[in-house]
């Protein structure tokens, strides 16, 4: 019931974040965003969008699924970049508490697996081993981590926030007029 409350007041409906609809409906989520992350945008219905809503549900859902309900915290995600071997990589790091005696082996991995599958191909440069997704369980946590060359996305150009230096170029428009 979740899951359907889920797309029909986040998926389809622009005016509320998933970050919103979770905290109201399931618990807390911390995250950080590195300044490269804060300047992507993506295209509304635009493929981009879809892949990583998909793949972000995914994840979503599995940390609900073996969700350890005694945390407040329900999942931390950290979108940072880094450098490696010239390549400009943004990377998606997601954490959850996960409850040890909810056997995680009742998921298939199919969900995880397909989104692997698709990073590998989306990050393929020449020859290079495409970086792809990695997973880890340690002392009840769950780790995922997805790595996405830079270049996959298109960042958005900065927003002329003073008014001041706005003023003078809106005059000078008005000037050659």
């Amino acid at each position: 019931q979740l899951k359907a409350d889920f797309e029909e007041n986040v998926f389809f409906n622009p005016n509320r974040s998933a970050i919103e609809w979770a905290s109201a409906n399931i618990g807390q989520i911390e995250y950080t965003l590195s300044p490269l992350w804060n300047s992507i945008r993506l295209r509304r219905d635009g493929y981009a969008e879809a892949l990583l809503q998909g793949y972000f549900q995914e994840l979503l859902f599995n940390a609900l699924k073996y969700r350890d309900i005694v945390q407040d915290v329900w999942i931390r995600t950290d979108f940072s970049d880094d450098k490696i071997d010239d390549t400009t990589w943004l990377i998606a790091k997601w954490e959850n508490p996960f409850d040890d005696k909810k056997t995680i082996q009742l998921g298939t991995g199919k969900g995880l697996e397909g989104i692997e599958n698709d990073i590998r191909m989306l990050n393929l440069d020449g020859e290079k081993p495409a970086r792809t997704l990695e997973i880890q369980k340690n002392a009840g946590l769950f780790n995922v981590t997805i790595h996405f060359r830079n270049d996959l996305f298109v960042p958005n150009p900065p927003i002329e926030t003073d008014r001041e230096k706005l003023a003078k170029v809106l005059s000078k428009e008005r000037a050659k007029k």
